[in-house]
């Protein structure tokens, strides 16, 4: 399995309680992203001598907010802001920027590792394919861009992995498809998107990001995305 890097800013939202009462008093726990996770819980270990432990489970964006919402936690991770409604449902809340990150796109193409070579997308190209209109690896738009592959694109349906649950991974790589592609429909533009063309070639919908990975790891001329930390 390689990786093209995608070069996608996502600003996450930290979303604290405003009157800083600890669900419990000796753990401050949050939950949400998993493109924030690895770094969220690289954050947890830093806070040695601090009168509590940190701790956050990567378990997505719609249900880490959710369960913030709900009193679950102190303090939730998502790509996506609180809407206008969410903040006036919930005025105990405040949101700030956190940090920055990317997405990349792991896709399966047999013997391609060992035969050095690196699959060339372009973002508009890359749409296409997500959405339905490019749906063979040899389709002569992906082989224009591959100049160097030498017949080692397949004659196969390409699969297209996506997230199942609420996402903002799934956000930041929809809003970048549709910046890129004036035709893709805003309604594919979402933490749970309606995915364009989904009946035409192969979409695979799996629950998180550890899925997408594990599912390319396996499945060859599959394609996917996924947190780049």
């Amino acid at each position: 399995m390689a990786f093209a890097m995608l070069s996608l800013a996502s600003c996450l939202a930290l979303l604290a309680d405003a009157a800083v009462t600890l669900i419990s008093p000796s753990t401050l726990s949050g939950a949400g992203s998993t493109l924030v996770q690895p770094l969220a819980q690289h954050l947890a270990t830093t806070f040695i001598g601090a009168p509590f432990t940190v701790s956050y489970t990567g378990n997505g964006s719609g249900a880490g907010k959710a369960a913030l919402e709900a009193g679950q936690y102190d303090f939730a991770c998502s790509e996506a802001a609180l809407t206008a409604e969410e903040i006036h449902a919930y005025p105990n809340l405040a949101q700030l920027p956190l940090f920055l990150d990317g997405v990349a796109v792991p896709y399966n193409l047999p013997g391609w590792s060992s035969a050095g070579l690196t699959l060339n997308l372009t973002m508009g190209l890359l749409a296409e394919i997500y959405g339905g209109r490019v749906v063979r690896w040899n389709d002569p738009k992906v082989v224009a861009v591959n100049p160097n592959a030498g017949g080692m694109l397949p004659n196969a349906t390409i699969i297209r992995y996506v997230r199942g649950e609420s996402s903002g991974t799934t956000l930041v790589f929809t809003s970048a498809l549709q910046t890129f592609d004036s035709s893709w429909p805003s309604a594919s533009v979402s933490t749970q998107p309606v995915w364009p063309n989904a009946t035409l070639g192969t979409l695979a919908v799996v629950p998180g990001s550890a899925d997408v990975a594990v599912a390319l790891l396996c499945c060859s001329f599959a394609i996917g995305y996924v947190g780049s930390n």
